[in-house]
């Protein structure tokens, strides 16, 4: 099995004879699909994001016909691309991997900071703490073993990213140092070309 580059086609040839095209089609179908759900999540908190402030203002615009977020969806297409150019999905895999549970753990973290510091806060649901610190413990093995397996310049890099994704968020949005007129180009630019507006309940946020 371990030979085998491909084993659920190696079985599908052996058990399905000659329906066992219909194993490369679920799985492209399958592919397909969780590519559309997470480009529709994704873009989405882009839009959040923006909207809280922690983006630039105009990826919470929205398209005026269709009512979605035009200029968010754009940018995580860029992004997409970009990633794709890497040519190297093994590396492209890891390296997502790697920055997720190293996310995740700084998720729980945070939940388990804000659960003794704001105990009182009124919360939506509740999840007993254990689950927290499972998915911490789970998150540090995951974020820490692919670096002393295989220590290479790939999560230098992630390190990297996360450093000047810090870098930016302190200058442009913690201290508002923000270039406006540049921005206010831009933002008349990406609204002229999606044709976005800002959402209706824009003030009650």
């Amino acid at each position: 099995m371990t030979s085998v580059p491909a084993v659920a086609v190696a079985f599908g040839a052996r058990v399905l004879g000659p329906a066992s095209f219909l194993i490369p089609l679920g799985v492209a179908i399958a592919t397909f699909g969780c590519a559309m759900s997470v480009q529709f999540g994704v873009t989405r908190v882009c839009y959040t994001a923006a909207r809280g402030g922690h983006m630039l203002e105009v990826f919470s615009y929205v398209n005026v016909k269709r009512l979605t977020p035009a200029p968010a969806v754009a940018f995580q297409a860029i992004l997409t691309t970009i990633f794709i150019a890497v040519g190297n999905i093994k590396t492209l895999i890891e390296f997502a991997s790697w920055f997720l549970w190293f996310f995740y753990g700084l998720a729980m973290v945070a939940l388990l900071v804000l659960r003794k510091t704001q105990a009182t806060k009124p919360r939506p649901y509740r999840v007993p703490t254990i689950v927290p610190c499972f998915v911490l413990v789970v998150a540090i093995f995951l974020s820490v073993l692919p670096i002393v397996h295989d220590p290479s310049l790939k999560y230098l890099m992630a390190v990297g990213f996360i450093v000047m994704g810090a870098t930016v968020y302190t200058v442009f949005v913690y201290y508002k140092k923000t270039p406006t007129a540049i921005l206010r180009k831009f933002t008349f630019l990406t609204q002229v070309l999606f044709e976005s507006v800002p959402p209706s309940d824009r003030h009650q946020d």
